[in-house]
């Protein structure tokens, strides 16, 4: 029988200050008071996981001059709670793909030794950034 944690975290947006953060150790059926984490995170969709390497990712916009213009990968060390690595999937306008500043609504699955990280510009393009998971290794 594979080894399931009952634990589960939400991490909640708000339009001011972090997003709220709620913990749940039934499965969801019971939650914690909201509280506030330290992550520095702009108004908008979060996304977060855990990948087969036991790393958390969590996929947000950080607070920018320019609404949702800087889109990250924030990951853990394997078997931690903590984020300790971060990276940049998109940040402003991108004249390759003639498509942004705006990088939003960020969704995320693991297949094949990859994170496939889908996203949207300006809530009409739709943008896939592949993401190797040796590339995300947080040591």
């Amino acid at each position: 029988m594979p080894n399931v944690s009952a634990a589960v975290i939400a991490l909640v947006r708000r339009e001011s200050g972090n997003s709220l953060v709620f913990f749940s150790h039934d499965y969801g059926r019971t939650w914690s008071a909201p509280s506030e984490h330290n992550f520095p995170m702009a108004a908008s969709k979060i996304y977060a996981g855990t990948l087969s390497t036991g790393q958390r990712y969590l996929l947000c916009n950080l607070p920018s001059r320019v609404r949702r213009d800087l889109l990250v990968v924030a990951v853990s060390r394997p078997g931690q709670k903590a984020f300790s690595r971060m990276w940049k999937i998109r940040d402003g306008y991108c004249d390759a793909l003639k498509a942004g500043p705006e990088w939003s609504y960020p969704c995320a699955a693991e297949f094949g030794g990859k994170l496939y990280v889908v996203y949207t510009s300006e809530k009409h393009h739709c943008v896939l950034t592949t993401v190797p998971l040796r590339a995300l290794a947080a040591e």
